[in-house]
């Protein structure tokens, strides 16, 4: 029998977000990459994980932005799998700072417009989509020659 994990958030609570018995560094979706494409998209969240996998074939999602989520073997797996992996994370500066640090061992992002951030707070590709539309979070895609 299988460990069974739990994560629950608390968006309305300042002292505590999450309740979690995940591990860090497990990611989610690395057993169902099919290997379609060439590319593959991870970002931080199941919730982005889920819409992302709606247009793309090969996606995975680490816990958080951080470089402690992100362990070393996972990602020596991704760059020898793949001729791109593309950091998809949040716009934020944390995101964006996290982003850069793996930019130097050979990974790409791509994050959501950064005017949009700043005038809505839209961080991440599900605020993207709820704001605007699956169908233009695709031509962004496209435009990054991502799908």
């Amino acid at each position: 029998e299988g460990v069974e994990f739990t994560k629950i958030y608390s968006p309305f609570s300042t002292t505590m977000k999450w309740l979690s018995n995940i591990p860090l560094t497990l990611m989610f979706g690395l057993e169902d990459l099919s290997f379609k494409s060439e590319t593959v998209i991870i970002t931080k969240s199941f919730k982005d994980l889920q819409l992302l996998s709606s247009i793309h074939s090969d996606v995975c999602s680490t816990q958080n932005e951080s470089e402690a989520s992100f362990l070393e073997e996972n990602q020596k797996f991704l760059l020898s799998k793949y001729k791109k992996a593309v950091i998809f994370w949040d716009n934020d500066n944390t995101g964006k700072e996290n982003c850069k640090k793996f930019n130097e061992k050979g990974f790409g992002y791509f994050n959501t417009p950064r005017q949009d951030y700043e005038k809505y707070s839209i961080t991440d590709p599900s605020d993207f989509v709820k704001a605007y539309s699956l169908d233009l979070l695709k031509e962004e895609f496209k435009k990054k020659n991502l799908l």
